[in-house]
């Protein structure tokens, strides 16, 4: 149905690697994060700068208000906008 079921970023990937051998062979839905944290599009900016502090993440999947993914920010994107 087009809504956010998952997320897999490169530190789920790191963190992995680091205990298990066989990582590389394992299906996606195995290793997600299946209840990624989001933030709405219709928010400021400034809110995504509050996301990322308070839960110590690098990245944000953005989602509309029907929860389909439609962007992410990444913590690195946020100095672009002179946020921090």
């Amino acid at each position: 149905g087009g809504r956010l079921v998952g997320v897999f970023t490169d530190g789920d990937l790191r963190r992995l690697m680091a205990g298990e051998e066989d990582v590389l062979s394992k299906q996606l839905s195995e290793v997600m994060s299946p209840s990624p944290i989001n933030i709405r599009q219709d928010l400021p900016a400034v809110e995504a700068l509050r996301v990322f502090n308070n839960r110590s993440i690098d990245d944000l999947i953005v989602i509309d208000d029907h929860q389909r993914p439609v962007g992410i920010v990444d913590l690195q994107d946020l100095p672009k906008l002179k946020l921090v």
